[in-house]
């Protein structure tokens, strides 16, 4: 075969493994993997920078959100879940816990039993009487190692709920 035809022939081959329909076969009973995402959602207000962030930082208290203590004017607000989080918030999926002591290396695989939400909103001015409020919430379960007696985290993905929650409160509010 001539050098020049190579490239020719190998971009056929990638073109054809792209065409083909289907893909890799999921092993049956399987947990269907999720991208772990950090949800987001934005709105424009009608107000000047300061006073969206307070707004925001209402809405947060009212939804049983704690303010981070270092949090300062034109800076973005952090908040973290204080109470019980809705499991409308997020879908955490199942992990492998291991009993690290066994010789056996024993495993099973467990749910979360309840998870914590973060909550960062940053504002940016679009005008000098509008700002552009942006939340970003990261949702992390707590799983409970039954070998152990402890408990591991790993992060949840975001439904989106909270977020669009926040948005909604953020322009109904006076």
């Amino acid at each position: 075969m001539r050098p020049s035809c190579r490239p020719l022939l190998l971009g056929l081959l990638l073109l054809g493994a792209c065409a083909q329909e289907g893909g890799r076969s999921v092993p049956a009973g399987s947990t269907p993997v999720q991208p772990r995402a950090i949800g987001g959602a934005e709105t424009v207000v009608q107000l000047p920078q300061a006073a969206a962030l307070q707004r925001a930082a209402k809405v947060l208290q009212a939804k049983g959100f704690t303010l981070d203590a270092l949090t300062t004017p034109g800076r973005p607000i952090e908040a973290g879940s204080t109470e019980s989080t809705s499991p409308d918030w997020a879908t955490c999926p199942k992990i492998t816990v291991r009993d690290e002591f066994s010789e056996a290396f024993r495993s099973r695989r467990v749910d979360a039993s309840d998870f914590e939400t973060r909550v960062t909103v940053v504002a940016v001015p679009v005008s000098p009487g509008e700002t552009r409020l942006v939340f970003r919430t990261l949702h992390i379960g707590n799983y409970v190692n039954s070998f152990t007696n402890t408990v591991q985290q790993s992060s949840c993905r975001s439904t989106g709920v909270l977020e669009q929650q926040l948005v909604e409160a953020v322009r109904a509010a006076p």
